[in-house]
């Protein structure tokens, strides 16, 4: 029975360490302690599970030979190449009436602070002939 380290199986199912390390965590994926002390999980696991090992390890975790590409490798770029234009475009828009809005924020911000100030003369204003004519 083949044995692969939790680091070795990331590798070779193109997974995270991580990933791999909480699936056995989760007992998804049995493992056992090596006589090193690392956890090891059996490639039959791995298989079992649908991940499986992509590349065979040379003894350094290297993959042997050149990885062949995925079928779906094939794909068609023209319509994601056409939807990041879009986005771009899109983006590009979205940047402009960003400066719209902060050049009329800076406008209202200054008209705020003048209306505050006349609302603050009148209400001096007021309160001054409202002064009773005893005082």
């Amino acid at each position: 029975m083949e044995l692969l380290t939790i680091t070795e199986a990331a590798k070779q199912t193109s997974k995270t360490r991580k990933a791999i390390a909480r699936l056995v965590e989760r007992e998804v994926l049995p493992s056992k302690l090596d006589d090193a002390g690392r956890r090891v999980i059996p490639v039959a696991a791995l298989e079992a599970r649908g991940l499986e090992p992509q590349n065979s390890p040379n003894g350094d975790g290297e993959p042997q030979g050149e990885p062949q590409p995925p079928p779906s490798a094939a794909l068609d770029l023209a319509p994601l190449i056409s939807k990041l234009e879009e986005l771009a475009a899109e983006n590009g828009r979205l940047k402009a009436l960003t400066e719209t809005v902060e050049r009329h924020e800076g406008q209202l911000q200054d008209e705020l602070i003048k209306t505050r100030s006349q609302v603050a003369d009148l209400e001096a204003q007021l309160e001054r002939r409202r002064r009773r004519w005893w005082r």
